[in-house]
């Protein structure tokens, strides 16, 4: 009874990090773009539903700034996972080669 073997498509998963990387990007330029336009928080300044409101975009505006930062993080790593699966790749080859060179009788 043998193991299953996982494969990593080492490019793939590099290019599925950097969309979601351009995606939290895009978001956080649309967001920026339009981050304190309620209009309605200066009109109503004074009154409670005025300062309510403020509270609430601000909160609004941190939990969007979290979001935007933790998927960019998340295609940080899947970015950084695939350089580091591609480079064991590597040194695992330029290891079994070394073997093979030292020695000769085995199979190639």
């Amino acid at each position: 009874m043998g193991y299953p073997t996982g494969q990593v498509d080492t490019v793939a998963l590099g290019k599925v990090g950097a969309a979601v990387q351009q995606s939290s990007a895009k978001f956080s330029r649309a967001f920026g773009a339009h981050a304190g336009q309620v209009g309605a928080v200066g009109a109503l300044q004074g009154w409670g539903t005025g300062d309510v409101l403020a509270e609430a975009e601000h909160a609004w505006s941190t939990f969007v700034g979290n979001l935007a930062a933790q998927v960019n993080a998340h295609g940080t790593s899947l970015s950084q996972s695939a350089k580091e699966y591609a480079a064991a790749d590597r040194d695992a080859a330029g290891r079994i080669a070394a073997a093979r060179q030292s020695a000769p009788g085995l199979p190639k």
